[in-house]
């Protein structure tokens, strides 16, 4: 029996908002992971719509906890960056101006900077282009 096929009984239940503690975090934790499921979910809560229970559940909460948190969150993600370029900054120019230190440990800490700057903004940028595209950002976690 797979997964699949202990969750799928469970998703009325989920809508209704009447399952237990337990198996709602691992309904939830199905559905993030499991598109077939996802999509049965959907089906079930369209075909459902009249139904004031679930209705009531597929009405999207209050927004203002999250937008805080994602508010907080971009602040605190554009102080670690600053933070992390201004001290970055400063130890590779003291490094740079150091004529005691070989050239070619300079160089080699220029490249290594310079490598770990692009990862990170290639990282941070292919996670705003997943966020941005996500087809499922709309769907309750």
């Amino acid at each position: 029996m797979s997964d699949c096929d202990t969750i799928k009984p469970k998703l009325p239940g989920l809508l209704r908002q009447e399952l237990a503690a337990n198996d709602l975090n691992e309904v939830q934790t199905h559905i993030g992971r499991c598109s077939s499921c996802r999509a049965y979910l959907l089906s079930l809560s369209s075909a459902n719509a009249d139904d004031p229970a679930i209705s009531a559940h597929l009405l999207p909460q209050s927004t203002s906890n999250s937008r805080g948190y994602a508010l907080i969150l971009a602040i605190a993600l554009t102080l670690l960056i600053g933070a992390y370029i201004a001290m970055t900054g400063h130890g590779l120019v003291t490094f740079i101006q150091d004529s005691d230190e070989p050239v070619f440990l300079r160089v080699a800490a220029m490249i290594l900077v310079l490598t770990v700057s692009v990862l990170f903004v290639s990282v941070a940028y292919e996670r705003y282009l997943s966020r941005k595209n996500d087809p499922y950002q709309e769907v309750e976690q």
